[in-house]
């Protein structure tokens, strides 16, 4: 008989030689006393197989590397077949695959009546006999965007298309069933910025960041403009967006429109970006990045022994909690200033 061994958390992911995320995690990992797999493409088959044979099982399987597009993706395997064998993956595949569909998304976030824009969803194989309605000219407008259904990192995205043809050119770039036909919408500007976020959310709680849609840099978001943008609505719409999916850690992007409405854009992105900004001009502020990768191993420690977490250890990012907190809580920020403070 196979001996198995147990890891508490197994992290699927693409490394890189210095990485700060996967430094945070490890550090947490350890203070935590769990035991850490991080599997790299190098051998992820060789973990497949030795999953397969139970002679490896996983508490928690963060899937930061499957093309849920792709069943025969080795990453992908190992999401499905962990869930399988009772190992709890965060995101479920099978939640993934269904809301990482930007249609499928569209539909669901639409019928629980969250804001989205304008869209229609249109086979690549039918694109030649399909016109768009009177309503569908007036609901798109002009120019508007064109998006593959699984697209991923803004590939295959047109944002000037006028007709229905010009899906043959998102399909150029990236090659796939389906393509999502949304509205354009006009977006604020707010401090000299466009009113435009990344809205993360880790395990039930909802992360802010600033992200421009033209240089996809992100920014943190301090406290006092929650207060005075009055961003509390994308705290909800976070929430909300959770609820309906089911996901524990995701990403949206959301746009704040001259009137004051706040717009879905970009639906459910399942596998966030932890590209640390201290390494990359487009990544995530490094602070975020560590509190995400010590959320995580918190979660995993949680979910794997079922131990209360201590929340308030010097491990505990205070400005991101103590926003969180008090928004549950019905409260707001005072009106001082903290320049140091980021959600």
């Amino acid at each position: 008989m196979t001996a198995c061994r147990w890891y508490d958390l197994g992290v699927a992911y693409w490394c890189e030689r210095d990485d700060l995320f996967l430094r945070e995690l490890k550090a947490r990992a350890a203070q935590l006393a769990l035991d850490l797999l991080v599997v790299e493409p190098v051998w992820v088959a060789d973990v497949l197989r030795r999953q397969d044979e139970g002679a490896v099982r996983f508490g928690v399987l963060l899937d930061l590397a499957s093309e849920i597009a792709a069943p025969a993706d080795s990453f992908t395997r190992l999401a499905v077949a962990a869930r399988q064998k009772g190992s709890r993956v965060v995101n479920d595949p099978i939640r993934a695959a269904r809301f990482g569909h930007k249609g499928m998304a569209h539909l669901a976030l639409q019928a629980a009546g969250l804001p989205v824009p304008y869209a229609i969803l249109v086979p690549y194989s039918g694109v030649e006999r399909r016109t768009l309605t009177e309503l569908d000219v007036k609901g798109l407008g002009q120019p508007f965007f064109i998006k593959p259904c699984f697209g991923f990192a803004g590939m295959g995205v047109i944002g000037d298309a006028r007709q229905i043809k010009d899906v043959h050119r998102a399909h150029t770039a990236f090659a796939d069933a389906q393509y999502l036909l949304q509205r354009r919408v006009e977006v604020a500007e707010l401090g000299g910025q466009p009113a435009y976020w990344r809205v993360i959310h880790a395990f039930g709680e909802t992360l802010l960041c600033w992200w421009h849609p033209l240089t996809r840099h992100y920014t943190a978001v301090m406290q006092w403009q929650i207060q005075d943008y009055d961003l509390w609505p994308l705290f909800d719409i976070g929430e909300r967006v959770a609820a309906v999916t089911g996901m524990g850690l995701f990403s949206i992007e959301v746009a704040r429109t001259p009137t004051g409405h706040y717009t879905l854009i970009d639906y459910v992105n399942d596998q966030i970006d932890l590209r640390a900004k201290s390494f990359h001009a487009d990544g995530v502020p490094d602070e975020l990045v560590r509190y995400l990768a010590r959320r995580i191993a918190e979660f995993a420690a949680q979910a794997s022994r079922d131990q209360p977490l201590d929340r308030d250890s010097d491990h505990r990012q205070e400005v991101f909690l103590t926003v969180a907190e008090r928004h549950r809580a019905g409260n707001r920020l005072s009106s001082g200033r903290d320049a140091s403070s980021i959600v």
